[in-house]
């Protein structure tokens, strides 16, 4: 049962639109009534938009989400995105906490740190009061003059967050782009002498000043809206004769306007926060953008909705959405999962398929992945291990489930034993009987699909190798025949999955990264002027090049490590030291072959420099990244561009520009600035790839 508050000219009309056209059961309540909480306990679900304007909402909204959550009833807004709602210090803290891109931003509680610091900061700033949407209650400073009598203010009498003169001059404004209406504007005039119940309860605002830097040159601000892993955004143009662009009522509907950096710190920072819905106000700071506020409410025309949306993988789908019935599935749809993980009732059964868990990068992603799973309730986990030459490297959780052939693998009769696999394969899937089947491996997916081929299972492979990689006819034959047959395909990167849909013209295709280790504190041991690279030493890496333009730098004090060995039966590091010798930069460069404790390395180093040209997912950027180290790499064929958003995280250099690549290099060993900026933003947006939010991809897209 949905419960809806009715509140004229809010969002309950279009819920009840929405609930009567799905057949979903509902009821109106009164929310402001003493027996709300007994109302309630035959409802699910609660949909109500409070309001900063509602002087009701100002006295108990929040307390009431709060304790309903709490009491197991699911509620829109809940009060982890409410909390913060109209509350512009609230908000400064909330991102500041997690590391988010905020405009730079001043609280002070004390009148002489204040005044302290407009002597020594530079103007103009913007001013604002905690309180007010619409651009309301925020004016530009600019000088100290004007930053003293606000202070004054705000320390004395304080300041009303209601202004009476400025919200008549908005009505007219509006009347006269055809906005509203001209009795709308007569309500401005009587609110001169009688101003709204709302400005009455809230009072004046005093005993804090709050400020932000004021960004130039931005002709429209941003806003991103996030409702359950999706995202629609447009540009407000800013008002004539003004800097601000809330309210305006001019919009760029241009999707391609969009930067994609704005998209992805919408989805990080909402799903960090686990908002139901939030929409970001950005501005462009020298083309990064940057959170001005936020707010878990929003007014759009109807025709936003037919522009279309983002998925959490930054794939666009055109069309309509309605983001109203958006938050009133996604209620239901999480207090449904609640429900199934409280009964556990049914236990679901899981198996993982993989040849072997010898050393190596897919290996260990399924052992990481195996253990998330074993630790969710409900799900009974199995682990098939089929290949040539099976291993064990890898720690496996207690209750994981592995099975194992009971037979050696004869290379002498190769043919026979594969045959023999196939079957043992098909025989212990079957009595498994699982739910959900996923497969790691571009070679043995199609073989783990051929065994299955009959069972009716719902099979998910994943390919661990970079896009377009050469394969032998046969393979590329067995794959184009028997991977739309999968359930589902999980790709590394978007690239990845753009190729893959061109091939195989599969329509259930995710991408999910790898999960990378997150130390458990990036302090240690002291920085050093060190360029860092790690990677086997093979030719696609590019090692030698990287040495030649390294020494046509010859930046005083800094040195090159290149941490990896040998591989594919080549002596690359031959070539590399004779490299070396010649260019006479034995002391500036270091090769240290393959080494078991990279951290270290990490942790000394300043810049990691990446050279590859050919990827299937980079893992070395991601550990890099979790030490807070810039990043400069190559834009190849894929992966670089999943971790790296150009200037604000890392440097992306176009694949196989040289001159570029020295340049930027240069640019960042001379700049302590730059590396701290580009470090600081890696170190939190790598975090997307914690093995918590790659095993909660994976759950959600093979289980969920």
């Amino acid at each position: 049962m949905i419960a809806i508050q009715n509140e004229l000219g809010d969002y309950s009309q279009r819920w009840i639109s929405f609930c009567q056209k799905n057949g979903i059961a509902y009821k109106i309540v009164d929310c402001y009534s003493s027996q709300i909480v007994d109302d309630l306990k035959d409802c699910d679900v609660l949909m109500w938009q409070t309001h900063q304007n509602n002087t009701k909402d100002i006295l108990m909204s929040k307390q009431l989400l709060y304790a309903l959550g709490n009491s197991g009833i699911r509620t829109f807004p809940d009060f982890n995105s409410v909390w913060h709602f109209d509350d512009k210090v609230g908000q400064k803290y909330l991102l500041e906490a997690i590391g988010a891109p905020l405009v730079k931003s001043q609280v002070f509680y004390d009148k002489a740190a204040a005044m302290a610091w407009i002597r020594e900061t530079r103007f103009p700033k913007v001013f604002k009061l905690r309180g007010g949407a619409g651009s309301q209650n925020v004016r530009l400073v600019g000088s100290v003059r004007e930053a003293r009598a606000l202070i004054n203010k705000a320390f004395g009498n304080g300041i009303s967050a209601y202004n009476a003169f400025g919200s008549l001059k908005e009505r007219w404004r509006k009347y006269r782009m055809g906005k509203t209406n001209f009795e709308e504007v007569l309500s401005g005039v009587a609110r001169l002498v009688h101003p709204p119940a709302y400005a009455r309860v809230n009072g004046r605002d005093k005993g804090y000043v709050y400020f932000q830097d004021f960004i130039p040159d931005n002709l429209f601000d941003i806003r991103v809206t996030y409702v359950f892993n999706r995202c629609f955004a447009t540009r407000r143009q800013v008002r004539p004769g003004d800097f601000r662009a809330s309210g305006s009522g001019v919009t760029d509907y241009d999707k391609s306007r969009i930067p994609e950096t704005a998209l992805r710190i919408a989805f990080d920072v909402a799903q960090r926060l686990k908002l139901q819905t939030a929409a970001f106000d950005f501005v462009l700071n020298k083309g990064v953008p940057e959170i001005v506020e936020l707010s878990y409410a929003f007014g759009y025309p109807e025709r936003v909705f037919d522009q279309g949306y983002w998925d959490d993988q930054l794939q666009y789908h055109a069309g309509s959405f309605n983001p109203f019935g958006g938050w009133l599935k996604g209620c239901l749809l999480m207090k449904r999962l609640e429900r199934l993980v409280t009964m556990n009732k049914v236990r679901q059964r899981v198996c993982l398929l993989i040849p072997t868990l010898q050393p190596g990068g897919m290996e260990r992603v399924m052992s990481e992945l195996a253990r998330f799973l074993c630790e969710k309730k409900g799900l009974e986990v199995h682990l098939v291990l089929y290949g040539r030459h099976i291993q064990r490297y890898y720690e496996l959780p207690g209750n994981l489930i592995v099975h194992l052939p009971d037979f050696a693998f004869n290379d002498r009769l190769r043919i026979v034993s594969i045959v023999r696999r196939l079957f043992f394969l098909r025989r212990t899937v079957a009595e498994i009987n699982p739910d959900r089947i996923l497969s790691f491996g571009e070679y043995w997916n199609s073989f783990v699909l051929l065994a299955l081929r009959g069972l009716h299972l719902p099979v998910f492979v994943s390919d661990r190798c970079q896009p377009g990689k050469r394969m032998r006819l046969h393979h590329k034959w067995l794959r184009r025949a028997l991977y739309p047959t999968a359930a589902g395909i999980v790709a590394q990167t978007s690239v990845a999955r753009r190729v893959y849909y061109q091939q195989l013209k599969h329509r259930n295709i995710r991408v999910i990264g790898n999960p990378i280790r997150l130390p458990s504190s990036v302090n240690g041991e002291a920085k050093e002027n060190v360029v860092l690279s790690v990677g086997r030493l093979i030719r696609s890496k590019n090692h030698k090049q990287l040495i030649e333009l390294f020494a046509q730098i010859g930046q005083p004090g800094w040195k090159l490590v290149i941490v990896g060995g040998n591989a594919l039966k080549r002596d690359l590091k031959k070539e590399l030291v004779a490299t070396i010798e010649r260019l006479d930069v034995a002391d500036k460069v270091v090769l240290t072959d393959t080494q078991t404790d990279v951290e270290a390395y990490y942790r000394r180093s300043r810049i990691f420099a990446f050279m590859s040209e050919s990827e299937g997912f980079p893992n070395v950027i991601g550990e890099a990244q979790s030490f807070g180290l810039p990043v400069i790499a190559f834009d190849c064929v894929a992966g670089p561009s999943d971790l790296i958003t150009n200037n604000y995280n890392g440097l992306l250099i176009p694949l196989h520009d040289y001159v570029a690549f020295r340049q930027k290099l240069t640019l960042l060993m001379e700049s302590a600035e730059l590396r701290e900026r580009l470090g600081k933003n890696a170190l939190e947006s790598v975090r997307r790839y914690s093995a918590e939010t790659i095993g909660r991809q994976f759950y959600d897209f093979v289980i969920g």
